[in-house]
């Protein structure tokens, strides 16, 4: 999957992220667990919010408004939530596949190089 280094100026498809909840009988540190292997994620029985989607573990609102970099990262943060933190190739190719037009840029991530241009780095919340 290719992503793209567009202005973050450029009103694309905003998606927010966040972990869904897991039942009370799943003992923690799970995060580490769902990020690294997916298949653990796909198997438990996890809960996201009212118009949220699962995939392996995690929530995504996928149904915002286009909008800007900075407009989308203020939304996602209001809702408890970050831009999609791509740490592997599994959840790329689901936002991939949210998102196969041809004409569009796709969602925006969790990458941006706002404070250096070419040099990228991870919006708060996303592991480096």
């Amino acid at each position: 999957v290719k992503w793209n280094d567009i202005p973050c100026t450029s009103r694309v498809i905003c998606v927010c992220e966040k972990h869904a909840v897991v039942p009370h009988q799943v003992v923690a540190p799970l995060t580490a667990v769902l990020e690294t292997t997916p298949a653990v994620a796909a198997t438990l029985e996890v809960t996201c919010p009212k118009g949220w989607v699962n995939n392996l573990g995690k929530c995504y609102l996928t149904t915002l408004p286009k909008q800007d970099y900075t407009s989308c990262v203020s939304t996602c943060t209001s809702l408890g939530a970050t831009p999609p933190c791509v740490m592997n190739s599994d959840e790329s190719l689901y936002l991939a596949k949210l998102y196969n037009d041809p004409y569009s840029p796709g969602p925006y991530v969790g990458l941006n190089d706002i404070v250096t241009e070419g040099s990228f780095q991870w919006q708060g919340g996303c592991a480096s």
